[in-house]
């Protein structure tokens, strides 16, 4: 008797697990806003990088004119990724690198792409890569922004960037 009980306990247990993981519970809504010198950052890139467990997934976005970025991921966004600790890189004037979001493509497909760009990813250290921000913030192995991602909305502080002015376009 006992051991019919536990049985159907642990499958009960098991049944549960099974569906809060398949019930597309994750990350839903990343926001926050990228400082220059103490002043907005309007069409800067952003790439949340996992620091460490490259199966988190990647993503990323851009800034508006008013130096704030709000990014949705998941399930029809073409952008997934899993709550864990990411490293952010932030650049201006030329992507980062990440892959563009792709429907089609699965999360082995997307962790090999991620292990191909290596820690530091592509171009590292190439002034095409770096853009026009300092080449700290646009590197995995320098930035100095980590940040915990957690389920649901994530309302981040300010990343605050430092650095010579930025040349205006004319």
């Amino acid at each position: 008797m006992r051991k019919a009980l536990l049985r159907q306990v642990v499958v009960l247990a098991a049944v549960i697990s099974l569906v809060a993981g398949c019930s597309g519970a994750g990350v839903s809504l990343v926001k926050g806003k990228v400082l220059y010198n103490g002043e907005p950052l309007a069409d800067g890139e952003l790439e949340f990088r996992p620091e460490k467990d490259l199966t988190l997934g990647s993503f990323g976005g851009a800034t508006d004119s008013d130096g704030r970025f709000e990014i949705r991921i998941g399930k029809g966004t073409g952008m997934n990724a899993r709550p864990g600790r990411f490293v952010v890189l932030i650049t201006k004037g030329k992507g980062i690198g990440i892959t563009p979001p792709d429907a089609s493509m699965n999360e082995e497909e997307r962790v090999k792409v991620l292990m191909q760009m290596g820690p530091g990813g592509p171009g590292v250290g190439s002034k095409a890569a770096l853009g026009i921000l300092p080449e700290r913030y646009s590197n995995a192995a320098t930035t100095p922004f980590k940040v915990e991602i957690s389920a649901g909305a994530n309302d981040l502080i300010p990343f605050r960037t430092e650095g010579p002015p930025l040349k205006r376009k004319s």
